[in-house]
């Protein structure tokens, strides 16, 4: 492969990996990628339904949303999913 092989390589991995999203979503990027309303995860916050965390103590905190979990959570619909469901959601997900 010459430099310029290379080089062109580089930039395609690159360009993939700006294109997939990152592992932590924030709620507008969330709601991007699972085609959901920003005022419908909040409720789903608010009830305690979606897998989130916040970066501080208080309510005002940034929540974020590790993409992992979100991915699982869309598969099997649990919040805290068991091991028997993400082996299966690991099964589903390398078929």
């Amino acid at each position: 492969m010459n430099k310029q092989d290379k080089i062109l390589h580089k930039l395609e991995n690159i360009e993939n990996q700006i294109s997939r999203p990152g592992l932590w979503l924030t709620i507008d990027e969330l709601s991007d990628y699972i085609k959901l309303s920003q005022t419908s995860i909040r409720r789903l916050i608010n009830k305690d339904k979606i897998p989130f965390s916040r970066l501080g103590n208080s309510k005002k905190s940034k929540i974020i949303f590790n993409r992992k979990q979100i991915d699982l959570w869309l598969l099997t619909g649990d919040k805290k999913p068991g091991k028997r469901a993400r082996k299966l959601a690991k099964e589903f997900i390398n078929d």
